[in-house]
């Protein structure tokens, strides 16, 4: 659990977040992903050192009600996804994506769903490589109603079930 934390803390206290998470905060997030319909967590792993995660759960369409006719009710909601700096570039963003996506599918939904931050070039880019596109509304992009760099992804996917 600690070396889960000091990613999360050391990813998203880098710009554009330049968040600082305390230890018990870090943890009620996860609690929050673990305690939620649908939860995946994911880690990557390399002779004994954590070197990533990614979690979510199914979309609360009641949190994001302006999603609901944009994106399907039967979608993933990514969470969190974070690398270590020394291991990034390797591939290792992108395999978690990949086995989140089976992992999505194999419970039979239909789509992912993530926010990130447009000024991240690294995140954005990951998530172009793995096939998601930006979630439309009359032809524009949807950005978060609170924080207007945050813009919504979505990954539409075979379902296996």
């Amino acid at each position: 659990m600690d070396n889960l934390v000091k990613i999360y803390q050391s990813a998203f206290a880098e710009p554009p977040w330049n968040e600082n998470w305390s230890f018990d905060e870090v943890v009620e997030d996860l609690n929050l992903g673990l305690n939620s319909e649908g939860s995946i967590v994911l880690v990557a792993e390399y002779e004994n050192q954590l070197l990533g995660f990614t979690w979510g759960y199914n979309l609360p369409l009641e949190k994001f009600s302006f999603l609901e006719s944009l994106v399907s009710s039967n979608s993933s909601y990514m969470d969190e996804i974070a690398v270590m700096p020394f291991a990034r570039i390797k591939n290792i963003g992108s395999t978690l994506c990949q086995e989140y996506f089976k992992s999505v599918s194999d419970a039979g939904l239909d789509s992912v769903v993530l926010r990130t931050d447009i000024r991240n070039e690294a995140s954005m880019a990951l998530f172009k490589k793995n096939g998601f596109t930006p979630v439309v509304n009359s032809s524009e992009s949807v950005y978060d109603p609170i924080e207007e760099k945050r813009i919504y992804l979505e990954k539409v996917l075979e379902v296996t079930k």
